[in-house]
């Protein structure tokens, strides 16, 4: 339960602090505007959480600025030049004229808009987000088709939204997982791991030791992926 919550100004920076019965102390940047956040044991003084903060200075900086490189979507302009994600990559945005159908390709460095110049800004995101939706179920299916044989056993349903506070979730007593579309911007390692993450949730409701385990069993290297995740951040996804 929650003791107290408080405004610290630490250098240039305002820093929110949560007292809480914690063992340690946790710092957060915060997305979308990289607020930063301490969740601090209830003994802890106010020199010593200074302190902390102060050392991590470096380290809210580099999460702050990594905020600032992504823009939300709802904040773009879909026009040319506008910088998108898509399977790690960041790529560039291209409007090519044409009266045909719209649509979206993909090169080396853009992903091109085959549509009128005069689009409204709204049927662009739309024509990116089913984009997006076609290209992670291609690559579910061929994740799928991979680890159902490897794990012998396999989700009922597979669902894909725009979700705001996860990569993915698991209702292992339905055999449904759901998987984020934002996904589809990520490298495909990390698309993989989360993929393998909510499969094993169909054995194991939990994170507890058996849940690793099977993460170690089936994929060694996911500690790795997960790392990886948190160069992005969910909130701007």
């Amino acid at each position: 339960m929650i003791s107290s919550t408080q405004k610290f100004q630490v250098v240039d920076k305002d820093v929110k602090v949560i007292r809480k019965k914690v063992k340690n102390m946790c710092l957060r940047v915060r997305p979308p505007h990289g607020d930063v956040e301490v969740t601090v044991p209830l003994d802890k003084s106010y020199e010593e959480v200074k302190s902390f903060i102060l050392a991590k200075q470096l380290w809210i900086e580099k999460h702050q600025e990594r905020l600032k490189k992504y823009a939300r979507q709802e904040e773009l302009l879909f026009a040319g030049g506008d910088k998108l994600l898509f399977l790690g990559k960041e790529l560039s945005l291209k409007v090519i004229a044409s009266e045909r159908v719209p649509r979206v390709t993909v090169d080396e460095a853009f992903l091109n808009f085959h549509i009128d110049p005069l689009m409204p800004r709204s049927h662009r995101e739309v024509l990116l987000d089913d984009f997006y939706r076609k290209e992670l179920k291609k690559r579910i299916v061929d994740l799928l088709e991979k680890w159902t044989k490897i794990m012998e056993i396999s989700p009922r349903v597979i669902d894909i939204k725009k979700l705001k506070s996860k990569w993915g979730s698991c209702k292992p007593e339905d055999r449904r997982i759901c998987l984020n579309l934002a996904l589809i911007k990520l490298s495909e390692g990390c698309l993989e791991y989360v993929f393998v993450h909510e499969m094993v949730h169909l054995f194991v409701a939990n994170h507890g030791p058996r849940f690793y385990a099977l993460m170690d069993r089936y994929l060694p290297e996911w500690r790795k992926w997960k790392e990886q995740l948190k160069h992005y951040p969910l909130g701007y996804f």
